[in-house]
C-alpha cells in the first residue's frame, strides 16, 4: 500500500477538444501517483468524450463519468465531487483548458500534510505568459482567519482559480453541494467557508498554467469587471465574519469604491448585459442595483473630472481607442 495519500484529481468538461489531451497528459505525467482522474463529461459534442474515453482504456485510475444531461459549470463540478473515492484524503481540479506541471500535486500534498489544521493549498501559478504570486510573506501557512482579514481588507485575490488550489476531501464531503450554483465565484466563496475553521497552506512555486486566450466564461465576463463586483460580494457576506469591528469601515470604503465604478459606468453608457450581470451578482447577497447612488456616483464623476479638464480628455481618448480596438 502507497504512503502516499490518496487524491483525486478532477476534470469535468464541456466541448474542449482543443486543449483536453494536454490538460490529460498533464495528469499522467505527474510526479505523484497515488490518484484516480475523474474526467467527466458534460454532453460534448466535439470529440472531447473520445479523447477522454481513449486515455480512460489505457489507465486503470482514470474513470470517465458521461452527465446524463447537460448541466451548468458548477452544477458539473459539484457533480464531479459527488463521485469521489471514499479513501481520497485531497481532491485537486485541473481545469479541461489548463496543466498542471509535473511537480504540482506533491508539492500541494507536501504542504497540506504539513500541518493538519490545513483546509485548502493555494500555489503560484501562470496565467498565460504572466505569473502570479500568493501575496503572502514567505512562509508556507497562514492562518485561516488572518488570511481572510488579510485579503478582504487589500481586496487582493492570490486564491486563484479551481485549477491552483488543493482541498480537504472531508471539507467537501461535508456539503451538498460544494459550489453555489447561480454564483459568479463560487470557488472563492468555497474557500472563505473553509478559511472560517482551517488554515490556508502556501506552495511557493507555479505549479500550473492557467490558460487566459480561449474563449471561456471567465474572459466574457472580463468586460463586465468581475472583480470588484467580487471583492464587494465577498465583504458584503464574510467582512462581518472575519473583520469584527473593522467590518464596518471597511464596508463603507469598498461599497464607496463600488459605486463610484458603477456611476463611471453608466456615463459611459454601459449596455444591458453588463447592468443585468451586476443585477444577478448583487442578488446573491440579496441587494439590487441601488440606481440612487448609482446617479449620486455619476454626478460626483461628473464634477471632478471638471476639474481636470486634460486628464478628462485623455481619458476619453483611451477610452474610445480601447472600444475601436
Amino acid at each position: 500500500m502507497s504512503a502516499e495519500p490518496f487524491v483525486t484529481v478532477v476534470s469535468p468538461f464541456y466541448n474542449t477538444a482543443d486543449y483536453l489531451r494536454e490538460c490529460i497528459e498533464s495528469v499522467l505525467n505527474q510526479s505523484y501517483k497515488n490518484f484516480e482522474y475523474l474526467l467527466v463529461n458534460n454532453k460534448s459534442t466535439d470529440g472531447s468524450r473520445e479523447i477522454a474515453l481513449e486515455f480512460a482504456c489505457k489507465d486503470k485510475r482514470f474513470r470517465l463519468i458521461d452527465n446524463d444531461q447537460f448541466v451548468s459549470q458548477l452544477e458539473n463540478y459539484n457533480g464531479a465531487l459527488k463521485q469521489i473515492d471514499p479513501r481520497s484524503k485531497y481532491v485537486k481540479f485541473c481545469s479541461a483548458d489548463d496543466v498542471l506541471y509535473p511537480r504540482c500535486i506533491a508539492e500541494m500534498v507536501r504542504v497540506a500534510e504539513s500541518d493538519p489544521a490545513i483546509g485548502l493549498v493555494i500555489s503560484q501559478y501562470m496565467l498565460g505568459r504572466f505569473p502570479v504570486g500568493l501575496g503572502f510573506p514567505e512562509i508556507s501557512k497562514v492562518n485561516g482567519r488572518e488570511a481572510a482579514r488579510h485579503l478582504i481588507k487589500t481586496g487582493s485575490g492570490p486564491l486563484g482559480t479551481p485549477t491552483t488550489v488543493l482541498y480537504r476531501a472531508d471539507l467537501i464531503k461535508k456539503k451538498a453541494d460544494f459550489f453555489l450554483v447561480g454564483h459568479y465565484h463560487a470557488d472563492t466563496e468555497a474557500a472563505y467557508e473553509i478559511l472560517k475553521d482551517n488554515d490556508l497552506g502556501l506552495a511557493r512555486e507555479a505549479l500550473c498554467f492557467v490558460r487566459a486566450d480561449n474563449e471561456s466564461i471567465t474572459k466574457s465576463r472580463r468586460p463586465f469587471h468581475p472583480n470588484i463586483l467580487d471583492h464587494y460580494i465577498i465583504t458584503e457576506k464574510y467582512g462581518h465574519h472575519f473583520l469584527g469591528g473593522e467590518f464596518g469601515m471597511a464596508r463603507d470604503r469598498i461599497q464607496d469604491e463600488y459605486f463610484r465604478f458603477l456611476g463611471r459606468a453608466a456615463l459611459r453608457v454601459k449596455g444591458k448585459a453588463f447592468w443585468n450581470y451586476h443585477k444577478a451578482g448583487l442578488a446573491t447577497i440579496n441587494q439590487k442595483l441601488d440606481w440612487f447612488l448609482i446617479a449620486a456616483s455619476a454626478l460626483k464623476e461628473v464634477k471632478r473630472l471638471s476639474t481636470t479638464p486634460v486628464q478628462t480628455i485623455r481619458r476619453a481618448i483611451t477610452d474610445i481607442q480601447n472600444r475601436i480596438d
